[in-house]
């Protein structure tokens, strides 16, 4: 935010990054329908707005297409060899991710939560810490 507004202390927009979501969090839960609800519209819209401009840029609509290269003609920052290792860090992030959203999921549908979801945590915590010798 500094960069747009340079005048404006870094502690006063870490504070109202903090309060707002304390905020919304805390009132009824009709009002943080309603904000989620915006919140989700102006995701949607920016991912929307994102993919038009990526697909502007790579394929020269209304600009100069700079095609799937880098502006000074490099394979850029993520050559061929290390593509798998992307999609690799990808596969690892959303495992992590499904891992724990699962536990939360379905500890509603448990019948004894007190003692299922605990024994969930530490198995997925556990699985967590294998040994990585699988990944090569």
């Amino acid at each position: 935010m500094t960069f747009w507004f340079p005048g404006v202390p870094v502690w006063l927009w870490s504070l109202g990054f903090c309060v707002d979501p304390a905020v919304f969090n805390s009132r009824s839960v009709n009002n943080f329908g309603t904000v989620e609800f915006w919140f989700a519209i102006i995701k949607v819209t920016a991912i929307v707005l994102f993919i038009i401009l990526g697909a502007a840029s790579i394929f020269g609509l209304g600009l100069p297409a700079t095609g799937f290269q880098q502006p000074d003609g490099s394979a850029g920052r993520l050559p061929a060899e290390r593509f798998k290792w992307m999609w690799m860090a990808v596969i690892v992030g959303i495992f992590s991710f499904n891992g724990i959203e699962v536990i939360a999921v379905t500890s509603g549908e448990a019948q004894n939560p007190e003692v299922a979801i605990p024994a969930a945590l530490r198995t997925m915590l556990v699985s967590g810490c294998l040994p990585s010798t699988y990944w090569r």
